[in-house]
């Protein structure tokens, strides 16, 4: 199983990004597989300046001029931790191209990308049922409209239990980690 730093000391720190539109679940699966895999959590939600954490709360999705920003603290975060040699899961929404090819650029040779996804109705439903956050489900259309789907990930369906995801992922990382 891939775990805290098992690797040799050559080989590339690893970051597993797990991305997706609001509700999809990053942040629960993330420290989930975190604490399986024994690796740092970061939650980009944490980066977001709070003049953009109240416009989202007002069902203003962000621009582009919000967005680029808000990566390069992500990535600046993330180029701390690949510094440190720490294996990382990050929880981001990174809805464009761009954005991913930043942080994949950060994190070098040990990039690995999970997209949760799911049917618009089970997510706007979440949305509704949570609470402690300032994303509503008025924001879905719009982090579906910018969302560029991305071609190398592993895609994974949120109709599954966060325990069950996280094993596939889990076991996702061993096979790509395993000699061919």
């Amino acid at each position: 199983m891939v775990s805290a730093r098992a690797a040799k000391p050559d080989d590339p720190v690893q970051v597993v990004l797990l991305m997706g539109v609001c509700g999809s679940g990053k942040t629960t699966i993330g420290r989930l597989l975190a604490k399986r895999l024994e690796w740092a959590f970061l939650e980009a939600d944490t980066f977001h300046l709070s003049e953009a954490r109240r416009r989202m709360a007002q069902g203003k999705p962000l621009d582009e001029a919000d967005r680029g920003p808000w990566i390069g603290r992500i990535a600046e975060a993330l180029a701390a931790q690949v510094a440190r040699r720490e294996d990382t899961v990050l929880a981001c929404s990174a809805l464009r191209a761009i954005h991913r090819d930043r942080l994949a650029r950060v994190a070098g040779g040990g990039w690995h990308v999970v997209h949760l996804s799911g049917a618009p109705e089970l997510i706007a439903e979440r949305l509704r049922e949570r609470r402690d956050h300032y994303a509503g489900p008025e924001l879905l259309e719009s982090q579906l409209a910018t969302l560029e789907s991305p071609k190398d990930a592993q895609n994974l369906s949120i109709d599954q239990s966060p325990e069950a995801l996280v094993e596939s992922i889990a076991s996702w990382l061993d096979e790509e980690s395993s000699p061919t």
